[in-house]
């Protein structure tokens, strides 16, 4: 699948666009989800950083997944300092 620039920096490439779920990965500092009223399943592969709603944060470690319930709303995930993220962001359709 084509990689796009993304507008807050980095890229995303949409590896799956199927009828039930999108599976997109991410090169980013800085990255938001959940905005559309669905739940996020975020794997970070790599880097290390915050993955924070409205109402709390934990830290993104590699190799790790984490489940954003569609009523946490929003959600950021931000790099730490001098590192990257690389995530797959999976979000039902």
């Amino acid at each position: 699948m084509k990689e796009v620039l993304n507008r807050s920096g980095g890229s995303i490439r949409r590896l799956v666009n199927g009828p039930h779920f999108t599976v997109e990965e991410r090169h980013t500092r800085h990255t938001t989800g959940g905005d559309n009223g669905l739940c996020s399943i975020v794997v970070c592969l790599s880097g290390s950083g915050t993955l924070s709603t409205a109402a709390a944060g934990v830290a993104l470690l590699p190799m790790r997944t984490y489940l954003v319930p569609a009523a946490a709303g929003p959600w950021t995930a931000s790099a730490a300092p001098l590192v990257g993220l690389r995530l797959l962001v999976a979000q039902p359709v």
